[in-house]
């Protein structure tokens, strides 16, 4: 997890065409900002840009998933990863995210997200976290068997998805079955 706190912003007139989003603009002069606040500083009917660095190694980008999430884009916004379209947030109490992986390259990348505000105070808000997701880890299968029998055990994460079971063995025909995991209530702890 990668919290980006590094953010500038700048008050436009309109959100079409905004060179700021662009991967390389200069936002040197622009004043930093807190998108941690609860409340965001742009008044009812601004609009502004918010741009963050961030940089990346190939070890960093070696990830199935990589979410950009925000706490809060209010009321409306546009989020673009080095210039490039990732995702819209079109409801103040929504915490959006978004899987930028495709966007994001080695070295330097730049997030922008032009925003809409309508009513209230808003703008970018209550944090944004880059969340880089890894492969999962193949288990370590063990079995034993008892009168020719055999006993899985699956032990789940928070993870989602299918889980496919192959058996197969000398003079047997083979044989799968796929769980599904999903995601369940959890249990309580044993005191």
């Amino acid at each position: 997890m990668v919290v980006l706190t590094d953010w500038r912003m700048a008050k436009v007139s309109d959100l079409k065409n905004r060179p700021e989003v662009a991967e390389h603009f200069d936002d040197s002069q622009w004043q930093k900002v807190n998108v941690r606040a609860d409340e965001g500083p742009l008044r009812p009917g601004e609009m502004a840009v918010f741009r963050m660095p961030v940089r990346l190694t190939a070890a960093d980008l070696a990830v199935v998933r990589a979410d950009l999430n925000f706490g809060m884009i209010d009321d409306e916004g546009w989020v673009y990863v080095n210039g490039r379209l990732a995702g819209e947030s079109h409801h103040w109490s929504d915490s959006p995210s978004f899987d930028v992986r495709k966007f994001l390259q080695v070295g330097d990348n730049t997030i922008a997200v032009a925003v809409k505000n309508i009513d209230d105070a808003g703008g970018v808000n209550k944090g944004v976290a880059l969340e880089l997701k890894n492969p999962p880890v193949p288990a370590n299968w063990q079995r034993s068997a008892f009168k020719g029998l055999a006993e899985v055990i699956v032990q789940a994460d928070s993870n989602t998805g299918d889980i496919q079971l192959t058996a197969d063995s000398d003079g047997l025909h083979p044989a799968s079955i796929v769980l599904r995991a999903k995601p369940g209530a959890r249990r309580p702890a044993a005191p």
